[in-house]
Order: structure tokens, then C-alpha cells, then sequence
């Protein structure tokens, strides 16, 4: 259930296509299984963590830090009775730098889906808000998938998730930013990226034709690929994939 209003990009996109996202968020539903750890960074309204936990019945760890979306994430929990399976936190991630106790980070707060940091020649609404890294907030989780989408400070949110990233339980992340350097950092960690064909349940190497990058670790690539091509098949708009 998509509690829809106008301007809601972040759904709108999966009300009209089905699954806006097709690709990146066909590898998360086959990915999990029930009780997996899925970790979404820049939930905003929550079209990630809905699927991981309402279809996949993983346990999702939503991370908003705009505290109006935030709101409405948590709305949508609440509608889809999900409150046993996502837990919702209003919080921005960084570089340990930005995360020192006291410290907050502005951002912007009249931009809907489109909110992000900001400094101080920003003239429009802002607000602020705490911070963290993505290490502190999972050193006592052990996640299978991460997704990240922070409307370009990928590379920020990634210096403070070197732990995170070593975790022998994760597999793969699914990421917006594509810069080089933020490239370089996954495969300085042992990633490589790929697309995904989910009417095929393939795995073939990254070319740009999708906007996202898949990114997992080269030695759990079998484990990947046997969890894809056993998942349950799923049904969206009389489409099975």
C-alpha cells in the first residue's frame, strides 16, 4: 500500500511502472530471504525497505534524515503493518569527520524527494539534523544488502563504512553515485560491479545503461548467483520475473 501525494517521485515511479527501479530492485527481492538484514541509506519514503521487508520478509533498517520525509516513512510503515520488520531511524550519515559528538549537518527541507546537504549559500528551507556513520550504526547488525542513495555525498557515507563494508555477511551494495572515486573505494574493498537481468536471474558486467551500480563482493559472487536464481518468482502487474 503506497500512500501517494503529489510530488512523490519516490513512488509515483512504482505506482505507474510497477517497480521504478526494475533492475536494482528485482536483485534485492531475489537477494534476501526472511530475517536478512537490509540496511537503506536515504530511504526516503521507504520503496526499498517496503519491498525487503513486505515481499522479501527481511528485517530493514530505514535511515531518513530529513524529518518531514522521515515522517512520511514512517507513515507508510504503519499502513503496510510493517512495524514488526523495518525499524526507522531520522539520521544522516557521514565521514567519521561529521559525525563528532554535537555536530549536525543542514539540510535542505523544501525540496520533497530531492532533499540533501546543503551549506550556507543555500536560500532556501533547511533544517538540521544529527549525524552518524554507517559503521556506528550497524556495528551490531550483520547485514546481506545495503542501498544507498543520498543525492551525491555516496562517497561521504562510504569513509565512514570501511567495517561495514569487511562484513563477511554482506553481499552486495546497490548505490546512485558513480563517480570514480567512489568506485575506487569498492573495489579497494573487494567489489566488482555488475548489472542485473532479473527476467533471467543473470549477472552480467556493468556497462552505463542503467542510472544505480550494483556492487558485489568477488568472493561471494557463487553465493549470490545460487540465492538470485532460487528466490521465489514474483508477480508485479500480471508480469512474473
Amino acid at each position: 500500500m503506497l500512500p501517494i501525494e503529489k510530488g512523490d517521485t519516490g513512488l509515483t515511479g512504482n505506482y505507474y511502472l510497477g517497480l521504478q527501479e526494475f533492475e536494482d530492485m528485482s536483485f534485492a527481492i531475489h537477494l534476501l530471504r526472511q530475517d536478512d538484514v537490509f540496511i537503506d541509506v536515504g530511504s526516503n519514503l521507504g520503496s526499498y525497505s517496503l519491498l525487503a521487508s513486505g515481499v522479501a520478509k527481511a528485517n530493514s533498517f530505514a535511515i531518513e534524515p530529513v524529518p518531514a520525509t522521515y515522517d512520511r516513512l514512517t507513515q507508510n510503515i504503519g499502513v503496510n503493518f510493517l512495524g514488526n520488520k523495518i525499524s526507522a531511524k531520522c539520521l544522516a550519515l557521514s565521514t567519521p569527520s561529521n559525525s563528532s559528538d554535537g555536530i549536525k549537518l543542514k539540510f535542505s527541507s523544501d525540496r520533497g524527494c530531492m532533499n540533501s546537504f546543503v551549506d550556507n549559500s543555500y536560500k532556501g528551507s533547511t533544517i538540521s539534523v544529527d549525524v552518524s556513520t554507517l559503521d556506528e550504526e550497524c556495528k551490531d547488525l550483520e547485514p546481506t544488502l545495503i542501498k544507498i542513495d543520498v543525492e551525491g555525498f555516496e562517497e561521504d557515507v562510504l569513509k565512514g563504512a570501511s567495517e561495514t563494508l569487511a562484513k563477511s555477511s554482506l553481499l552486495a551494495v546497490i548505490i546512485e553515485g558513480q563517480t570514480e572515486s567512489v568506485n575506487q573505494l569498492f573495489r579497494d574493498a573487494g567489489y566488482i560491479d555488475v548489472n542485473y537481468l532479473p527476467l533471467v536471474r543473470k549477472i552480467e558486467p556493468h556497462t552505463n545503461r542503467v542510472s544505480n551500480r550494483i556492487w558485489i563482493k568477488k568472493d561471494k559472487m557463487d553465493k549470490v548467483k545460487n540465492l538470485l536464481s532460487t528466490a521465489p518468482v514474483q508477480v508485479v502487474y500480471g508480469n512474473k520475473f
